[in-house]
């Protein structure tokens, strides 16, 4: 079972999302989010603060954008029951 995380959208929607993955990269975290378990679009962010407190930010650097999702693309693989291991 993936953590999950309630995220409010800008309407005061809250939105609960699971999370795919979180790694750091270049001293920076990052974290992957999906609406569902089955979705193949995800939401990347950078990650701060406290688990009591999580701060998301939209990366808007395309540059550093591909280095994610690379990286991401290259450590996370599905297994035989679709739930992602993180390669060694």
């Amino acid at each position: 079972m993936q953590d999950k995380i309630l995220l409010t959208d800008e309407s005061g929607e809250e939105i609960e999302f699971f999370v795919d993955a979180e790694f750091e990269l270049d001293g920076q975290t990052y974290i992957i989010l999906c609406e569902n378990e089955d979705d193949e679009d995800a939401l990347v962010y950078k990650l701060s603060g406290t688990d009591d407190d999580l701060i998301l930010t939209e990366i808007e650097d395309d540059d550093e954008f591909e280095r994610v999702v690379e990286f991401y693309d290259n450590s996370y693989e599905y297994d035989d029951e679709d739930e992602f291991d993180e390669n060694e």
